[in-house]
């Protein structure tokens, strides 16, 4: 319930897309949703279902696959702050 009223900006300032995408491209989340693999849905997987209800879904419920499937392929996880998490979501509904 937490992360869904977060990701809809119920609680918190609106994100800021333009630096979402910058945090897309520079924390390495491109290289596995540009295209999509079995854990990380491509971009347009994530626009098509792209409601919030849905990437809160994602995130919540892939975290340990994606964990592995990221260690195997020698990428460390990335972290974000509160305000770069809401920034990353924004780029994710800007793109739809």
């Amino acid at each position: 319930v937490v992360a869904y009223l977060i990701a809809t900006g119920y609680v918190d300032r609106p994100g800021d897309a333009a630096r979402g995408r910058a945090l897309f491209e520079n924390r390495g989340c491109v290289k596995c949703h540009e295209k999509g693999t079995a854990v990380a849905p491509a971009l347009a997987k994530i626009h098509a279902e792209g409601s919030v209800s849905y990437l809160t879904y994602v995130m919540w419920n892939k975290g340990r696959s994606m964990l592995k499937e990221m260690t195997a392929l020698g990428l460390s996880w990335p972290t974000f702050s509160r305000s770069e998490m809401l920034d990353l979501l924004a780029y994710l509904r800007q793109t739809r």
